[in-house]
């Protein structure tokens, strides 16, 4: 940061376009109005993770940096002087956030984290931060003033950023063995050998740790913590409002739900909930993990031919929190053809999973009228439907699930997760090989004809 100030000081010209972009990317990662036109208006930006921005301002403070650096050597004195300017003006908004700055920051932005709490999840991160900073300055001081050779500057500055990579790097164990996480029981093993196709929700106890189903391939409708849409994240809030567990981090979880009703719910059998996982209440800690059996839970697709119209995404929700929700009867849409009736339709249609993967549904289906098949995974940007090869509309169903309307007859339906975010990278990609190799080739031409 010091040297990025000096570059803006005495760069000046060559430092606008570096500054500029330093600039756009932090208010686009801090959540400014622009976020919200670059959302709506470039394409492909809906698609990345906002926070990725950051690069952008990291490759511009580095090269800003360098020119500070060759400010420093030029111009020492005033130099020396802007950097105890900026440094004690950083020292003082350090103080004011220390003694009520975060408060303030906190309030404004409506967290639920008490101050107390962010500052502890930040504190060591800053004293790391503080820590390399010093080093760099310290070595950066001492080559300018030629206190220190060229060859061992090098060394202990490339010593440095590996140290600081590695300690980074050193918080992510990309592989692990699961065992350590959950450990192997006769009650993990009976549930894999159960469970089949059907997904789990937890009731009162954290039976299966946060984040850990997957590692055993169970299908857990609490997700992964931080990962869940916001249209899926309501949909279960409206089961219970309860199983929003309060913020301890810096990111929202679905806990266990924690009331009879909520496990009766229809959105549960819907989702295909077969296994209610929980403990003997009666017992003394440690409580024995058992499992509840829903005999309701729908299977994993889902034919109607009712659908239930609601003039807004409140009342369809509102819906579904009372408990008249039929999900094997009918499925829930936004429109104008507002139907009340509770009359029940018998569809006359048979529906079979022929192949699912993470990323891909197929189903056989045959219905004697129309009839709407209803897939209980969330919808989101990139899902595509084909009927018998034809594409068609996927529609937002019982709020944040697929479904898609099918005439009379025998169906091939096949649905896939083919993201827009993954073909604009795809062409990106080979666009900046195309890229690099003109500027190689150009460059050894240029070097042959000089020499």
């Amino acid at each position: 940061l010091l040297l990025f100030v000096l570059a803006i000081v005495n760069a000046r010209r060559k430092s606008i376009p570096l500054i500029v972009l330093a600039v756009l990317a932090l208010l686009l990662a801090f959540g400014s109005p622009l976020l919200k036109i670059c959302y709506s208006l470039l394409p492909g930006f809906r698609f990345s993770r906002i926070d990725r921005v950051v690069v952008i301002y990291m490759f511009s403070a580095s090269v800003l940096a360098g020119y500070g650096v060759d400010a420093i050597r030029a111009k020492l004195t005033r130099s020396l002087i802007t950097l105890g300017g900026v440094a004690g003006t950083i020292g003082l908004v350090c103080v004011w956030l220390r003694y009520g700055g975060w408060h303030i920051i906190l309030a404004k932005t409506h967290s639920q984290l008490p101050a107390s709490t962010y500052l502890a999840y930040i504190s060591p991160k800053l004293l790391l931060c503080a820590v390399f900073t010093g080093i760099g300055t310290t070595l950066l001081a001492l080559r300018t003033l030629k206190r220190i050779p060229h060859n061992p500057f090098i060394l202990v500055l490339v010593a440095t950023v590996i140290f600081d990579l590695l300690s980074f790097g050193t918080r992510f164990k990309v592989c692990q063995d699961a065992s350590r996480i959950l450990p192997p029981s006769h009650y993990l093993d009976s549930l894999q050998k159960t469970i089949g196709e059907w997904r789990v929700a937890k009731f009162v106890a954290n039976v299966l740790p946060p984040n850990t189903a997957t590692l055993y391939g169970i299908d857990d409708i609490h997700g992964y913590d931080a990962l869940n849409v916001n249209r899926y994240f309501e949909a279960i809030r409206a089961i219970e409002e309860r199983n929003i567990l309060p913020q301890t981090a810096l990111r929202r979880r679905l806990g266990p739900l924690m009331s009879r009703k909520a496990i009766e719910s229809p959105l549960l059998d819907f989702l295909s909930v077969k296994y209610i996982l929980t403990v003997k209440i009666d017992q003394e800690p440690p409580r024995q993990p058992i499992w509840i059996v829903n005999d309701d839970a729908l299977p994993r697709v889902q034919t109607v031919t009712h659908a239930h119209y609601f003039a807004s995404e409140s009342q369809l929700l509102d819906y579904i929190a009372s408990g008249q929700f039929k999900p094997e009867y009918e499925v829930l849409l936004i429109g104008d053809s507002v139907t009340s009736d509770d009359t029940t339709y018998a569809c006359h249609a048979i529906s079979e999973i022929a192949k699912r993967d993470a990323d891909r549904i197929v189903v056989r289906v045959t219905c004697r009228e129309q009839c709407f098949l209803v897939i209980p995974e969330t919808y989101y940007p990139g899902w595509h439907a084909y009927v018998d090869g034809e594409k068609v509309d996927i529609l937002r169903a019982n709020y944040a699930f697929m479904a898609i309307r099918l005439p009379p007859g025998d169906h091939m339906v096949r649905i896939v997760y083919t993201p827009e975010s993954l073909r604009i990278g795809v062409i990106l990609s080979v666009a900046g090989l195309v890229l690099l190799s003109v500027l190689v080739a150009s460059r050894r031409t240029l070097t042959v004809h000089h020499d």
